[in-house]
C-alpha cells in the first residue's frame, strides 16, 4: 500500500536539476513575465499573453518530465529504500519467530533462518543496485553476509571506493569488527558509534553489537542486549499479528461493501436532478481545466527545482526527524497549496462561484448529515483495501511493478523508527488532512465536476482517475492510484459532496502511515 499526495520525486528532481539547472532561471523569468502580462493586459493582449503563458508552461512541464523519463529515473521498479525495508521486515519477522519459539536449534527453524537470511541478502543487494553508494544499506549487507558465514571483501571494496567520510568510517569499523585482529576498548566505542549511526534498531544492530561485545569481552553487556532484543521481537510479532488481523477484517468488510454496492446500484447511478448538483454550476470549459492543472503541476516542478538543492545542502536529518518533517510539510504546502488558489481565481471566481459551493464541499445533503457522510467515506476506505491489493498484485504480475517509489517514504520510515511524537503528528496532519483536502478539491471538486458538465459518469471517472494517478509521477503505484481515484470519484457521484471522498482519502493516507508505525515503530 502507499499514501497518496502529489509530490515531485527525488529521482525526477535530480534528473531535472542536473540537466535543466542552467535554464531553470529562464523558465522562472519567462513564466513570471508572461503571468504579469496576462494579469495586466487588456482584451486581445490579455488573451494572447494567456495563450503564450499556457504554451510556455506546457513546454516547461513536458521538457522537465521528458528529461526524467529519458534519464531512466522513473521506472516501475521500487526504490532502494523500499527493498531495504522489505529486508528489514523479513529478518525482523524471522527473529521474532525465533524468540517466541525459544528453540533456535530446531532443524526446521534453522532452515527457515537460512532462507530468511538468503532472501534478506537478495533484497539488500537489490537495493544496492539501485543506490550503490548507500552506506547504511552497505552496513546491512555486511552484517547479513557475516551471519550467513560469508566474507565481506566486496562490501569493504565498495566502501573504500567511495570518497565520503561515512563510507570510510564504516569500512574501518567493519574491518575491526569482523577482522582477525583484537579490538581495544576505545576502538570498540568507535565501532559502536558507527553501528549506531548506520544500522536500524532490531536484528542488524543486535547482530553487530553481539559480535562486538564478544570480541571485546563485554560479557556484562550481552545479557541486557539479548533481553532488549527479545522484548523488541515479541513486541514486533504482536504488532505484526495485530496488523494482519486488522488488515484481514478490513479486506473482508471491503468485499462486503463492494458486493452490497453492486447489488443495490441502480441502472442510472445519478438522476438528472442529482447530476445537476454534481456537475459544475457554470461551464468553465476545458481550457480552464487544462490551465488550472497545468499551473499546479508547473508550480510543483518550479518549487522542486528551486528548493531541492537548498534542502539537500541542509542535510535536514542531522537536525532531527521533527525538523525534517516540518520541512517536508512546508515543501508540500508550497508546491501543492497554490493549486487551491488556481482553482478559485482561474475557474470559480470568474464565474461568480463561492469556493465551497464551487468544489461541492457540503456537510449535509438532503437526509445525509456530516456523520452519515463521514461513514460513507469510511465504507469507501474499506472498499479500497481489497481493490488496491488486487491492483498491486495485477501490477506486479503483469506490469512488472515492484510497488511505489515515492520518496516521502524515507522520512515516514524515519519518523516511525524514531518514535518522535511531534514528527508523527506533523505527518498525520500533512498526509491525513492537508493532502486529502488539496487533492480532493482539485481532482473531484474541480476536475470531476468540470468533466461531468459535459460527459457521463464513466468517462468522467476514468479521465479524472487517470489524471490523478498520472500527476503523482509514480509509475510503480499508477494502477493502485487509478483505482483510488476511481473510488473517490464514485463516492462523490453517489453522495454529491466531496466530504466523503476527503474522509476516505485521509483514512487511506493515515492508515498507510499507521501501518508503517506498526511495522517499523520502536
Amino acid at each position: 500500500m502507499q499514501s497518496t499526495g502529489s509530490r515531485i520525486p527525488d529521482s525526477l528532481l535530480a534528473a531535472c536539476g542536473s540537466q535543466l539547472s542552467h535554464i531553470t532561471i529562464f523558465w522562472i523569468i519567462g513564466l513570471a513575465v508572461l503571468s504579469a502580462c496576462a494579469l495586466m493586459a487588456q482584451d486581445r493582449a490579455k488573451s494572447a499573453a494567456s495563450n503564450a503563458l499556457i504554451l510556455l508552461a506546457s513546454l516547461f512541464v513536458v521538457a522537465t518530465v521528458w528529461t526524467s523519463v529519458t534519464s531512466g529515473s522513473k521506472t516501475m521498479k521500487s526504490s532502494s529504500l523500499v527493498d531495504a525495508d522489505k529486508a528489514d521486515i523479513l529478518v525482523r519477522l524471522q527473529a521474532a519467530v525465533e524468540t517466541v519459539s525459544r528453540s533456535s536449534s530446531n532443524r526446521l527453524l534453522l532452515e527457515q533462518r537460512r532462507n530468511a537470511l538468503q532472501q534478506t541478502e537478495e533484497l539488500v543487494n537489490k537495493a544496492l543496485v539501485k543506490s550503490p553508494e548507500n552506506v547504511p544499506v552497505m552496513a546491512r549487507l555486511a552484517v547479513v553476509r557475516k551471519e550467513e558465514g560469508k566474507d565481506i571483501h566486496a562490501v569493504l571494496g565498495g566502501l573504500n571506493s567511495m570518497s565520503t567520510p561515512e563510507a570510510k568510517a564504516l569500512a574501518d569499523a567493519l574491518k575491526k569488527l569482523y577482522g582477525p585482529g583484537k579490538v581495544t576498548a576505545s576502538e570498540g566505542k568507535q565501532v559502536k558509534q558507527v553501528i549506531d549511526a548506520n544500522l536500524p534498531e532490531g536484528w542488524y544492530k543486535t547482530a553487530a553489537l553481539f559480535h562486538l561485545y564478544k570480541i571485546t569481552k563485554q560479557n556484562e553487556a550481552i545479557g541486557p542486549l539479548i533481553r532488549e532484543y527479545d522484548e523488541r521481537n515479541t513486541n514486533f510479532l504482536a504488532r505484526f499479528v495485530f496488523f494482519v488481523v486488522i488488515f484481514g477484517i478490513s479486506f473482508v468488510v471491503g468485499i462486503f461493501v463492494i458486493l452490497i454496492q453492486l447489488f443495490f446500484l441502480p441502472r442510472r447511478i445519478s438522476s438528472p436532478e442529482h447530476t445537476a448538483q454534481i456537475a459544475s454550476p457554470a461551464p468553465y470549459g476545458f481550457k480552464t481545466i487544462y490551465s488550472v492543472l497545468l499551473a499546479w503541476i508547473a508550480t510543483q516542478l518550479l518549487v522542486g527545482l528551486s528548493l531541492q538543492s537548498t534542502l539537500k545542502s541542509l542535510h535536514l536529518m542531522q537536525y532531527g526527524v521533527f525538523v525534517a518533517s516540518l520541512a517536508t510539510a512546508g515543501f508540500y504546502i508550497l508546491s501543492n497549496g497554490p493549486g487551491l488558489l488556481y482553482v478559485y481565481f482561474l475557474a470559480l471566481k470568474p464565474k461568480g462561484m463561492k469556493f465551497l459551493d464551487g468544489i461541492c464541499l457540503k456537510f449535509k445533503v438532503e437526509r445525509n448529515g456530516p456523520v452519515r457522510l463521514a461513514f460513507y467515506g469510511l465504507f469507501t476506505w474499506f472498499a479500497a483495501v481489497p481493490i488496491v491489493v488486487i491492483a498491486y498484485v495485477v501490477a506486479n504480475k503483469y506490469l512488472g511493478s515492484e510497488g511505489s517509489n515515492n520518496p516521502i517514504i524515507a522520512l515516514v520510515m524515519e519518523a516511525a523508527r524514531s518514535s518522535n511524537i511531534f514528527a508523527t503528528m506533523v505527518f498525520y496532519l500533512t498526509l491525513g488532512f492537508f493532502a486529502p483536502f488539496v487533492e480532493e478539491t482539485i481532482f473531484r471538486g474541480f476536475l470531476y465536476r468540470g468533466l461531468r458538465r459535459y460527459w457521463s459518469v464513466f468517462p468522467s471517472v476514468v479521465v479524472s482517475a487517470l489524471v490523478f494517478a498520472g500527476v503523482h509521477l509514480d509509475l510503480g503505484g499508477f494502477l493502485p492510484l487509478f483505482c483510488l481515484g476511481s473510488l473517490f470519484a464514485f463516492v462523490f457521484e453517489r453522495t454529491r459532496s466531496i466530504f466523503p471522498a476527503m474522509i476516505a482519502h485521509g483514512l487511506w493516507n493515515s492508515g498507510t502511515f499507521s501501518m508503517v508505525l506498526l511495522l517499523f515503530g520502536n
